[in-house]
């Protein structure tokens, strides 16, 4: 499980530096992936910004479906954070 952890991190991690560098299609990919790997392994405890960060790197390249499902999940899921 440990090892699961750290490829999130890893990943999650890589998405964020993506983001930051305004290279949103990668980004994407990149915390569609963090999602995916918990979701296979099923493990609930991600935080909502990974679903805000996914929803905004969405929006800046008009994938607006993606993005209001994405921001959705960050504020449903997580509203009692």
């Amino acid at each position: 499980m440990n090892n699961i952890i750290t490829n999130l991190w890893n990943i999650s991690y890589k998405g964020l530096i993506h983001s930051l560098m305004g290279d949103w299609d990668l980004a994407i990919v990149e915390i569609q992936n963090v999602i995916e790997l918990a979701e296979k392994n099923k493990i609930n405890s991600l935080d909502s910004k990974i679903y805000q960060t996914c929803g905004e790197a969405c929006l800046e390249v008009n994938l607006f479906n993606e993005a209001i499902a994405a921001l959705t999940t960050a504020i449903t899921d997580y509203s009692n954070e």
